[in-house]
């Protein structure tokens, strides 16, 4: 349970970091890349999650990750 909230809260601080530093860099960017990212957000919801081509999405959930992290530790 713990473990749960915590990494919510870790997660709900780093959107609050990012969003800040891009609106003290930049606001009129900032506020660019949220009406795409909405917009994106909205087009997935819209169209659903079967307009991929379902041969990336087997591959996509066939893919190692444990051997991708390791391999990514390494370097």
């Amino acid at each position: 349970m713990y473990a749960h909230v915590c990494c919510r809260l870790l997660s709900l601080f780093g959107v609050c970091q990012c969003l800040a530093l891009m609106f003290l860099m930049s606001w009129y960017y900032a506020i660019v890349a949220i009406i795409i990212a909405a917009a994106i957000y909205k087009y997935i919801e819209y169209k659903g999650y079967d307009f991929f081509p379902h041969y990336i999405m087997h591959r996509l959930q066939n893919v190692d990750w444990k051997l991708c992290v390791l391999l990514l530790h390494k370097m």
